[in-house]
């Protein structure tokens, strides 16, 4: 339980940095806040301080996708999008939604796109360490001496 507890905190931290890092050089590439005329909103700190949740459910979801002996791939995969879907949603998307005062229809096209776009990150990174995977077991046969 412990060693689970450590990679919680060990990703969550992880993704916090990342993320917060990621936030603050797109902020910096549109010049949010820059000006008199704009609002610093987008680099407030309660936005910033909402990264903390998300991180943490993004760890959560990590490590249960990641040392999920018990579960078959497709279940733990399911449960990372049960949780990562909504866990966006929530913490980066809905107070802007908020802020903006968005419509019902806006909101529920904000949540689809981030479903949208979970599901395209997700297939291309299973995509992409299936082909490593199978890459790596390959040289491992090729390189394997023979009897």
């Amino acid at each position: 339980m412990k060693k689970h507890i450590k990679s919680v905190l060990i990703r969550t931290a992880a993704c916090f940095t990342l993320t917060v890092s990621v936030f603050c050089v797109i902020m910096l590439a549109i010049g949010a806040g820059a000006g008199e005329d704009e609002p610093a909103a987008a680099l407030s700190a309660s936005r910033t301080l909402l990264f903390l949740p998300f991180s943490l459910i993004w760890g959560i979801a990590s490590t249960l996708l990641n040392n999920s002996k018990k579960l078959s791939r497709p279940a733990a995969y399911a449960i990372h999008a049960l949780l990562m879907i909504p866990g966006t949603y929530l913490c980066l998307i809905l107070p802007i939604d908020i802020e903006n005062n968005a419509s019902g229809s806006d909101r529920f096209m904000h949540f689809f796109f981030t479903a949208v776009i979970y599901l395209a990150v997700i297939l291309t990174v299973s995509l992409v360490r299936r082909s490593l995977k199978r890459t790596l077991e390959k040289d491992r046969e090729f390189r394997k001496p023979k009897a």
